[in-house]
């Protein structure tokens, strides 16, 4: 009877225990007091192990000797009586005998199309896995079925392996594959026959052959795996003799997993996965009990249970993929678990594939009637996907969240299910063809060393990052290569070799297959779930089986030098040049895919975040300011800067002590007496002379790593570059120093504080470590391949943040009470990137989650927005730290002379001090436009919601996350990364302007943006503070809106802003590290044209240093935008040279780009047209 395409609806909710059948039709194994009591008293650790026990006697027999033994117990035994009644009534003895299939051979034929010879032996070694995961059920099996939960088929098997010990349903497909490879024809026909066995005794195929698995099924790959079959074998008579039964398995997820929904006003009918039945799954009973008993009611725990048996039924048990929180999105945990919501992208694409399948294989059998309905069937499949799942916007397909009508718009790899399984008519192919691939090389997922992972976001559940499963890598090279573009088959190929090469390293060190792998790390098998690790490992073995037949020709198990060796440079550009051009290579080569576009993984949010920001607070003591009466307050500090011995306030603050403290201002409060508090300008010089010396504090110091021809050098191909790389690396030998030990012997004499390692300094003026400079000075070292020195530098940090609480503005004791951006987590990623040090990593983190915790405890503050409130930071300094800035007191006290009263007074210089907190001090960014007088008097960040400093916090809270999941502290992360989310999402909310495409820092007083540039604007996409989907959007947007400001358009760089204030932190400087963060943002996200604007704005800043550089042979610290090369201007103090992170940013950008860049005189840019604001 032909099948019609109008179903019955399966009720979504609402399931009663009454409707409800128990997990098996077997007492024992499924529904008991039996099963109940001794799952949750956890007789064996896995739930599994007691339900894959043989009877030794009938179910009958069993069942009522335990109700003599509750009836003993007053229903309640103890472990023990448990423990001692399953040794009695029960056999660990193993269902299977070993099993060699007769027609395994060592040498299968696929072996003389794998050139690399390491690869070949990888490909005979899994090979020969084959026969050690061989099984058959035992003869007593058989005749005794009633005392087993296995469910005995008639032929030999391969089993996946470790706990699995029977057949699952999809695995099965990937194994089929293999075993067709290595021309095991009889096996994989006996394995198909097995699955149609079981088929014809439950109506369907469940997850595996076990009772207890007989309520849920998994994906529907029955016909594709006689698919492998008839296309290897042509054995047609075996196809005819099934026909029947696979059109059976087909009828039963048509009866049992349709559903109908309304989307766009029009009607649908697809699959979802529903596995109703009551109670815990039987081989997690202690799992899924447990976990149930947070809701409320039953009927609540039988939803849970459905839900998470529908989960297992998709193979993916468990993910954030089925997690639908309160407000739609796929964060939580189990509790949030609603498998039965969600329309699946492959569990359709499989079914569309399986309904042409069976088409074509009526058609074959000359069956046209038939055959006519299945493909009927089969286009109004795949025209529901294309209408339903499709998101034109992203291009790609998503799973559709049903209860809130909606794509699932998150990264899978099953998102592309519907070109694995050609469902996908051609002229959609080649439609979808760039939007699919611009999706796939937006996203960081294909991008990770040691395979895909299953999704970006660590839940803990071990289908999510980072583990990678070997079946969905099979899709993704299957989809792409259906693609049919000359890219999309060169990104199918690097896949597969990625996934080639960590399973072939995995298997070099361990001498074994896995059942999924970590993507961070190539060979390292993956973590999390219900279980540990399981080795074999069936479908693993099948997929780099198919991979190695696929490419064997070109895979290789390491890189060939020959083939990817550096490009030569022109002769012709060997004259005196200096504009930037390309030198024509390809940054898209898939074979090395740039690993810093990787955008950083998102992940979910388990914990209330208020909760977590009070727990913080409370943990958090007092900080230190600075108490000193000599370089932080007080009479003598007042008199003499005052007296402008020094032109730089800062030179007074930096000298020594000639004598105690308490000796110098005893002889000050003489000389006080003396002149009635008035001594005149010579008398404070020789009481200075007298009681102050210059130096003595630092020493030169030679970094022992050290080395003058690093390997960046042979990734920058011009040779003036390359020699321009080469002395700015020379640089840091002569800005080594080493505090010299008579400051920690003796810390009252200078106010300087002590550190332990050498460091490097900026320059000029700047002779102590500052905060937010060693970041840049950090990336710079290890790219010049000095880690020790930049572990020195951390550790530096990290040593202050012990001592003080907190990491202040610079090593001097006038920073206490301030810090800066903080990116002491950033560097600290930095170095566990390029070294994978876990045991510094461990020694050290608590300091670094300590530093986080001051910022959370001292700068947060709440906004409230369209009715929600949002916790952000701001910059602010400590309010009991009165009076001006130490280093800058003369300027501080003369400008604060304009307020009436002491009370505005000291509300200035705190302003002041949260502005040099932000490191931008000074600019319009922080002035207050309530006055025609705008100037430093206006300044006010405490009342600004600042882009970067928010980003930068976001982004450390992530890493903060990922060293507790290095260091395997699983709950500590999900802690760090729900804050982190917590923080993107309110960066999102309160920061970005949509109208314009932008972010913008918040005015908490106007409740407003302010609409004016500033390259921090890009700060959310260098830090990677947005979530990953919509990266390459935000991209696009942001190089919109640069395009438009005319801000990209001047010849010496991006200015700091396009007001002229006078302010060194306003036009026409250039800083350095505003150049890194909207370069590094523009490239970070993935949008190709912001990734062209990147490149572009590279040149324009390596060209100004190299001018400059050739021109003073000197780095400054800040650069003129109208005149490449030239110093800036503006501030406080004149311009200094050295200069740490100029050097650093230029060796970061010449990492990234010297390959492609070249010197040549052709051009010299012309002044832009912009109009400069006038402050």
């Amino acid at each position: 009877m032909m099948w019609r395409l109008v179903f019955l609806v399966v009720a979504v909710r609402g399931a009663f225990v009454d409707d409800l059948p128990p997990s098996c039709s077997k007492l024992v194994y499924c529904d008991s007091q039996l099963l109940h009591h001794v799952q949750l008293q956890r007789i064996f650790k896995d739930s599994k192990t007691f339900v894959d026990l043989q009877m030794r006697n009938d179910q009958n027999t069993t069942l009522a000797a335990f109700d003599d033994l509750l009836n003993e117990t007053n229903n309640n035994p103890t472990a023990e009586q448990l423990k001692s009644f399953v040794d009695k009534y029960f056999d660990a003895t193993s269902e299977l005998e070993d099993w060699t299939p007769e027609d395994h051979t060592d040498n299968p034929a696929f072996l003389q199309s794998i050139r690399d010879e390491q690869l070949k032996k990888f490909g005979k070694d899994i090979n020969g896995v084959w026969p050690i995961l061989g099984r058959k059920v035992k003869p007593e099996v058989f005749e005794k079925p009633e005392q087993y939960s296995l469910v005995p088929v008639s032929n030999g098997f391969i089993i996946p392996g470790g706990r699995f010990k029977e057949i699952y349903y999809w695995d099965t497909y990937w194994i089929i594959e293999g075993l067709l490879i290595s021309g095991m024809r009889d096996t994989a026909r006996g394995v198909i026959e097995n699955l149609i066995e079981i088929l014809k005794k439950f109506g369907h195929i469940p997850n595996g052959s076990r009772w207890y698995y007989q309520e849920r099924s998994q994906p529907p790959l029955l016909t594709a795996m006689m698919s492998l079959y008839i296309r290897e074998t042509q054995d047609i008579e075996f196809l005819k003799a099934n026909i029947n039964a696979l059109e059976d398995e087909l009828k039963y997820w048509l009866d049992t997993k349709i559903v109908a929904f309304d989307k766009d006003e029009q009607s649908y009918t697809l699959l979802r996965y529903f596995a109703p039945s009551l109670g815990p799954r039987p081989e997690s009973y202690y799992e899924d009990y447990t976990d149930a008993q947070q809701f409320d009611t039953q009927e609540r725990r039988n939803e849970f249970y459905i839900d998470l048996k529908s989960a297992a039924e998709s193979g993916w048990d468990f993910s954030s993929r089925w997690f639908i929180d309160s407000n739609g999105e796929n964060t939580g945990d189990l509790k949030t678990i609603r498998t039965r919501d969600i329309i699946p992208v492959d569990l359709n694409a499989i079914f569309a594939n399986a309904l042409q399948n069976m088409a074509y294989f009526r058609a074959i059998l000359k069956q046209p009637l038939h055959a006519a309905h299945w493909a009927y069937m089969a286009k109004q499949w795949k025209s529901s996907i294309e209408e339903v799942l499709w998101n034109e916007e992203h291009g790609i397909w998503y799973d559709y969240d049903i209860s809130n009508n909606q794509h699932r718009r998150y990264f899978y790899p099953t998102n592309i299910a519907p070109l694995w399984m050609g469902v996908v008519d051609k002229r959609l192919v080649k439609k979808h063809a760039p939007r699919v691939m611009k999706y796939l090389s937006n996203s960081p997922g294909l991008k990770y060393p040691g395979g895909i992972p299953a999704s970006l976001i660590n839940s803990g559940e071990q289908w999510d990052f980072p583990n990678a499963w070997p079946p969905l890598v099979s899709m993704v090279v299957n989809a792409l290569e259906a693609l049919g573009t000359d890219d999309s088959k060169e990104l199918a190929f690097y896949v597969a070799q990625t996934w080639v090469r960590a399973c072939h390293k995995g298997f070099t060190e361990n001498k074994q297959m896995f059942e999924k792998y970590d993507a961070e790390t190539p060979g390292r098998f993956g973590g999390g779930g219900e279980y540990t690790v399981q080795f074999g490992f069936g479908w693993s073995n099948g997929v780099v089986l198919e991979f190695l037949t696929k490419y064997g020709r070109r895979l290789t198990a390491v890189d060939n030098p020959d083939k990817y060796g550096g490009s030569s440079v022109d002769s012709s550009s060997s004259s005196d040049s200096s504009d930037l051009q390309d030198s024509g290579s390809d940054e898209k080569n898939p074979d090395f895919p740039n690993t810093d576009r990787m955008l950083k993984f998102q992940r979910l949010s388990f914990y209330p975040v208020l909760g977590l920001l009070g727990a913080y607070v409370q943990a958090f003591t007092k900080i230190d300011v600075c108490n000193s009466s000599i370089y932080c307050s007080g009479d003598l500090l007042h008199k003499v800067q005052l007296a402008r011995i020094y032109p730089d306030s800062k030179t007074f603050v930096d000298l020594k002590l000639v004598y105690s403290e308490n000796d110098t201002l005893d002889n000050f409060a003489k000389l006080m007496d003396a002149t009635n508090k008035n001594p005149s300008r010579e008398a404070l010089i020789q009481f200075v002379n007298k009681y102050f010396v210059d130096g003595n504090e630092l020493s030169h110091w030679s970094p022992p790593d050290f080395d003058a021809n690093p390997p960046i050098l042979e990734q920058i191909s011009d040779p003036k570059l390359k020699q321009f790389a080469k002395d700015v690396i020379q640089i840091w030998a002569r800005l080594g120093r080493k505090v010299n030990p008579d400051i920690m012997e003796h810390p009252g004499r200078s106010s300087l504080i002590y550190v332990p390692n050498g460091f490097i300094v900026p320059g000029g003026r700047f002779k102590e470590l500052y905060y937010w400079d060693s970041y840049w000075m950090v990336r710079g070292l290890i790219i010049s391949n000095m880690t020790e020195t930049a572990k020195g530098m951390i550790e530096n940090l990290l040593y202050l943040v012990e001592k003080l609480g907190y990491m202040p503005n610079g090593s001097r004791l006038y920073y206490l009470g301030r810090s800066h951006p903080p990116l002491l987590t950033a560097m600290v990623a930095s170095y566990f990137t390029a070294t994978g040090d876990l045991a510094w990593l461990a020694k050290h983190i608590a300091t670094v989650e300590k530093e986080l915790h001051y910022w959370l405890t001292n700068k947060k503050i709440e906004v409230e927005l369209k009715g929600k409130k949002y916790m952000l930071l701001r910059y602010i300094a400590d309010k009991t730290n009165n009076g001006p800035r130490p280093e800058s007191y003369y300027e501080d006290f003369t400008n604060a002379q304009i307020f009436p009263n002491d009370d505005m007074r000291e509300e200035f210089y705190l302003q002041i001090k949260s502005a040099a907190e932000s490191g931008w001090d000074f600019s319009s960014r922080w002035f207050m436009f309530s006055n025609k007088d705008v100037n430093l008097t206006s300044v006010h960040p405490t009342s600004i919601l600042p882009v970067d400093l928010n980003s930068i916090f976001a982004g450390a809270l992530e890493f903060a996350g990922d060293f507790r999941n290095h260091l395997k502290n699983r709950r500590e992360a999900q802690k760090w990364w729900s804050l982190a989310k917590y923080w993107r999402s309110a960066i999102a909310n309160v920061l970005w302007d949509s109208e314009d495409g932008i972010w913008y820092d918040y005015d908490l007083k106007a409740k407003a943006f302010r609409k004016q540039f500033y390259p921090s604007c890009a700060t959310p996409l260098w830090t990677r503070a947005v979530e990953v989907d919509q990266a390459s959007e935000y991209g696009a947007r942001l190089a919109k809106y640069l395009s438009s400001s005319g801000a990209m358009d001047f010849p010496g760089g991006v200015p700091t802003s396009i007001s002229h204030s006078g302010e060194q932190w306003d036009f026409p400087n250039a800083w350095p590290p505003l150049q890194s963060i909207i370069i590094g943002g523009l490239y970070n996200s993935g949008d190709e044209k912001a990734i062209q604007m990147a490149k572009d704005q590279a040149k324009i800043w390596i060209r100004a240093n190299y001018i400059g550089y050739t021109t003073w042979q000197k780095m400054f610290e800040k650069y003129n935008v109208m005149k490449p090369g030239h110093e800036g201007s503006g501030g406080e103090y004149s311009v200094q040279d050295g200069f740490g992170w100029t050097n650093g940013i230029v060796l970061e950008l010449l990492q990234r780009y010297g390959k492609d860049l070249t010197l040549n005189d052709r051009t010299v840019p012309s002044t832009p047209y912009v109009q400069v604001q006038q402050v």
